[in-house]
């Protein structure tokens, strides 16, 4: 096949490109206000979808790919945070998250990795000084 001419992209080429990641949040702050809202919103919409018997955990998987990527993100943005409350906010945040993959493995019947996130997700609230907030 030729190639097309120059100046003139190919629109098969354009078509079979890989989604691209979205750009990365500008701050914890506005990533714990903004982004993290809507990846929750996404992974309820998800949740409640009705699976084939053929694969009956099938949005149960894209929805953790959700949380998954949410817990990455959240982790390097922390990284670079010093002490305070945007730091403290994220932490409970970070335990939110391993809370929702919790429940996340253990419906989709994964267990032990369910129970580790729990502990995961309980020992950051406990530690937590948000926690005796109201």
């Amino acid at each position: 096949q030729a190639d097309p001419p120059r100046g003139r992209a190919d629109p098969l080429a354009r078509a079979m490109a890989p989604a691209e990641d979205p750009p990365p949040p500008a701050s914890l702050a506005s990533y714990l206000t903004k982004d993290l809202p809507e990846i929750f919103v996404k992974y309820d919409k998800l949740w409640e979808v009705a699976d084939p018997d053929e694969n009956p955990y099938k949005s149960k998987y894209e929805a953790r790919e959700f949380l998954e990527k949410a817990v990455k993100t959240l982790e390097g943005l922390m990284s670079g945070i010093e002490e305070g409350d945007d730091r403290e906010r994220g932490r409970e945040m970070m335990a939110r998250l391993f809370l929702f993959l919790g429940k996340n493995f253990y419906y989709c019947e994964e267990v032990p990795e369910a129970e580790r996130f729990f502990t995961r997700s309980l020992e950051r609230y406990m530690r937590s000084p948000l926690r005796l907030e109201p």
